[in-house]
């Protein structure tokens, strides 16, 4: 195994007021053929900057027109490698193309400092939660909404599987919601603790197993395609669990504030 060093050093993000900008409260994210890693900054001004994966050299930036802070992990689109992030501020969604140009805005969601945006494989719906608590289905080429589910409550935790859309919610439940009928609610599961917000599902290797980090240390572990509670609190630590994976040999590994 090779191993390859690589530091980003940027000083001059776009920024409002004199506090540095930088990244916070997200994660790297990488374009479809894996040539280019994205970022986004956290303070004030929530840009979304390209780099080269090889050389670490800022291929573009987008930079809103509005300030607002993000605590929203972005996504990448499988198919056309478009991007999706939101900010705090309500009523603003953006899809940046792979040519960092904005390609269109969504305005009617809430703030975003929620789970990050989820994708159709076929490329062509992207599913938002904000904190207000409702999921809006958005037609991926222009950002026209198809449906919205006000669950009352924010999801922090998001993916889909088949014809379902799995949300982990602060109000403790895993919800279950069919995609062919405008976000109809099939079941749901509760957990022991909060999900942890800003966060994602670690999903197993038979694809039926996820599991879904706590706010205050631990996993709840969730069979979906029985939709029951495997296990309501694996303990890990004592403190907030954040953005799980499972490894090649199913070990589950986390991040612990």
């Amino acid at each position: 195994l090779n191993l390859r060093a690589m530091i980003v050093e940027a000083k001059d993000f776009a920024q409002s007021g004199t506090s540095y900008n930088g990244f916070k409260g997200s994660y790297p994210i990488f374009s479809p053929d894996g040539k280019t890693v994205y970022g986004i900054t956290f303070n004030k001004i929530s840009g979304l900057y390209a780099y080269d994966l090889v050389t670490g050299t800022e291929k573009w930036r987008f930079v809103p027109e509005v300030d607002g802070g993000s605590y929203n992990p972005g996504t990448v689109n499988p198919v056309t490698g478009d991007i999706y992030y939101g900010t705090t501020v309500a009523g603003q969604f953006y899809c940046v193309g792979p040519d960092g140009k904005l390609k269109w805005s969504f305005d009617k969601a809430g703030s975003l400092k929620s789970t990050a945006p989820a994708v159709s494989a076929d490329g062509s719906v992207v599913y938002v939660a904000d904190v207000p608590g409702k999921i809006f289905a958005l037609n991926a080429a222009d950002g026209s909404e198809k449906w919205s589910k006000d669950l009352g409550t924010p999801g922090f935790a998001m993916l889909i599987n088949g014809n379902e859309l799995v949300v982990a919610c602060k109000d403790l439940n895993v919800r279950f919601l069919d995609l062919t009928n405008n976000g109809n609610e099939l079941a749901s599961v509760a957990v022991s603790k909060q999900p942890s917000d800003v966060s994602g599902f670690a999903v197993a290797d038979d694809k039926k197993t996820i599991y879904v980090p706590l706010i205050g240390g631990g996993l709840a572990c969730v069979d979906i395609a029985e939709k029951k509670l495997v296990a309501a609190k694996i303990d890990i630590a004592k403190n907030n669990i954040w953005a799980p994976v499972v490894a090649s040999n199913g070990d589950v590994v986390v991040g612990c504030k």
